[in-house]
């Protein structure tokens, strides 16, 4: 898995990860409140759905899967996880403490993807676009 540099036309599918900063369940009122879209906005249909989504779509990972997923089928040999999260902090600025949390299992990350392939209007838009953010509870970022 490599990380995404903005849109991408040779894949099928963006991979991303929801890091819970609290060690909490990923749940739907978590994620709509970070997309800080009030109840009363036209679009928090939109927000509610993009939150269904992102629950439905990912699982919690761990930094072997994670690891697993970036080094590809080359394995472990070829690049440590240390090493992993050395590029990860390098390649794309992600917390090297967030990541290291991760490794510890002190915090909790969901692993996901999303492609425009399957006719779904909130797959195809988290494919085409890049919705990351970053509060005090949840970050998401875009894989590749």
């Amino acid at each position: 898995m490599k990380i995404r540099n903005g849109f991408v036309s040779n894949s099928s599918s963006s991979s991303f990860l929801i890091v819970m900063k609290n060690n909490k369940v990923l749940n739907k009122n978590s994620l709509i409140e970070s997309f800080k879209i009030d109840k009363n906005s036209p679009l928090f249909g939109f927000a509610n759905d993009l939150a269904d989504f992102l629950i439905n779509e990912s699982e919690e990972c761990t930094i072997a899967s994670m690891h697993d997923n970036y080094v590809g089928h080359y394995g472990e040999d070829v690049l440590s996880v240390d090493d992993m999260i050395k590029e990860l902090v390098e390649d794309i600025s992600m917390d090297k403490e967030m990541l290291e949390s991760i490794k510890n299992n002190k915090i909790k990350v969901y692993e996901g993807s999303a492609t425009d392939e399957d006719g779904d209007a909130i797959s195809s838009y988290l494919y085409n676009s890049e919705v990351c953010f970053d509060t005090d509870e949840i970050s998401m970022t875009y894989l590749q």
